[in-house]
């Protein structure tokens, strides 16, 4: 796609067909200052790359930084009745960041640029239970108590075979003296995935759920690490490095996320822990590898992290549960639908399933009616916003599926 860098605004204007790891590749390698999109996603790799208009339609988030709502200045959108350039203060500005391409058809961006920082460590590890969803969930809250909104970048795991960690990040408030460039064969780790595959598919087929754990850890942590040597837990890191998402690898694998608002995390955790103590979703809870990433509120009035039903906007954390071994993927998701289904009318129009707030809510959301409406007056006959394509996520949910 087309991109037009302005380094005296610090500011790009992209084609929605733009790659963001090319794109990230050419800022960092061109503009002088080195400037930075301050938004990432989980994909910037060589290998694995979203385009520019598939990370708004979804506003893309990371742990405890910018989504892509906070760094856009302007889209233009392909509506039903044509091109319309939206703007941060317009309706359909809110309502395509997040909105699963139901206004139309994203064709160009303009994005706000920041000078390239650098992170220290702040925390390596913080104490929690690894046995209680509660303070697993609590302690991952906490850390980001009285820290600035889009400075911390911290992902939390709780897996079998370790105790929950938190690694976290601390963003630097003075530009990179010497920004680390990303080589161009950054995180692609297609010729490792091609020679772990055959094993890995013997050993899915063969081993019980409690030793597949290990191998699992094995590959994530020692096999497969996801980065280029000598970018890893170094004083000074580049931000690109850190928070890109490329420490875990895309494996073969199935995961679904939800978004808790912030507050209600200690609740949500003492219910998981009741659910496991009764023993409810006996794989899920012991098997299955949890991530939380904190994603700040936006005005958007799609995106889970958005606009409430109440009008209120909300921190959220995103919890992603994802199963590794495909043998088990039938009873994961079996579990995950009694889960989610607990869940629901646990907290009722209170926690969001991705990708999005209308579209899809766990349980039903009285905010509804009036986002339905508001895409009505975008898409009149239904050019993007068909009900059938709006009634399967709201039944099916949504699942990333990864081969």
């Amino acid at each position: 796609g087309t991109v037009e860098l302005n380094t005296t605004d610090q500011t790009v204007v992209v084609g929605a067909g733009t790659q963001s790891f090319p794109l990230f590749m050419l800022l960092q390698t061109t503009s002088n200052p080195t400037l930075n999109l301050e938004a990432k996603g989980g994909c910037l790799t060589a290998a694995e790359s979203q385009t520019v208009g598939g990370l708004l339609a979804t506003n893309v988030h990371h742990a405890g930084i910018k989504t892509f709502y906070d760094v856009t200045e302007w889209i233009e959108v392909v509506t039903s009745t044509g091109l319309v350039r939206a703007y941060r203060n317009d309706t359909l500005f809110r309502l395509t960041i997040g909105g699963k391409g139901r206004t139309g058809i994203i064709v160009r961006v303009k994005f706000q640029l920041a000078p390239r920082a650098t992170y220290q460590d702040v925390e390596t590890r913080y104490p929690v239970d690894p046995n209680s969803f509660a303070s697993y969930f609590e302690g991952y809250t906490t850390i980001h108590e009285g820290v600035p909104p889009n400075e911390l970048i911290c992902m939390a795991t709780k897996a079998p075979y370790t105790s929950a960690s938190y690694p976290c990040k601390l963003r630097m408030p003075v530009p990179s003296p010497n920004p680390r460039v990303l080589p161009p064969n950054f995180g692609d780790l297609s010729p490792l995935v091609a020679w772990v595959s055959p094993l890995d598919q013997l050993l899915d087929r063969t081993l019980p759920p409690t030793l597949y754990d290990y191998w699992y850890a094995i590959l994530l942590t020692v096999v497969l690490p996801g980065k280029q040597p000598k970018t890893r837990n170094t004083f000074g890191e580049d931000l690109d490095v850190a928070s890109s998402g490329s420490y875990t690898p895309h494996l073969k694998h199935q995961e679904l996320e939800f978004f808790v608002p912030v507050d209600l995390m200690g609740e949500v955790g003492d219910y998981f822990d009741t659910l496991a103590s009764q023993g409810y979703f006996p794989y899920t809870f012991q098997h299955a590898l949890w991530v939380l990433r904190y994603v700040y509120g936006v005005e958007s009035l799609t995106a889970p992290s958005g606009v409430l039903h109440d009008g209120t906007v909300v921190d959220v954390v995103a919890v992603n549960i994802d199963c590794y071994q495909r043998s088990m993927w039938g009873v994961y998701n079996s579990e995950l639908a009694g889960l989610m289904g607990m869940v629901s009318t646990k907290f009722p129009r209170m926690i969001r399933l991705h990708p999005g707030k209308y579209n899809a809510p766990i349980s039903p959301d009285p905010e509804s009616e009036g986002v339905k409406a508001l895409l009505l007056e975008w898409d009149p006959v239904g050019v993007f916003a068909r009900e059938e394509f709006n009634e399967k996520y709201v039944t099916q949910g949504w699942r990333n599926l990864w081969f």
